[in-house]
């Protein structure tokens, strides 16, 4: 399922991909954790990859959840 973050929900075009990262595969883990918790749903997170020195796990949100929007893509893409 496209939008596996949200329990019963259909995927959306609003869907996004998104991510988490850490330094480490344990702070991956308590990062995953604190995005669930922010999102009050279980996000199923997938390519986990290290990457810079850096451990990043993707997800999809909803962009238009407070919070995980888009920015007007003038400033902020980075």
């Amino acid at each position: 399922m496209a939008g596996g973050a949200y329990f019963g929900r259909s995927p959306q075009v609003t869907d996004i991909p998104n991510f988490v990262s850490a330094e480490s595969p344990q702070g991956l883990r308590r990062a995953m954790l604190q995005n669930n918790l922010k999102l009050k749903a279980v996000a199923t997170y997938h390519s986990i990859q290290f990457v810079n020195g850096r451990w990043f796990a993707w997800f999809t949100t909803d962009a238009t959840r407070e919070g995980q929007g888009l920015t007007d893509g003038a400033t902020g893409n980075r």
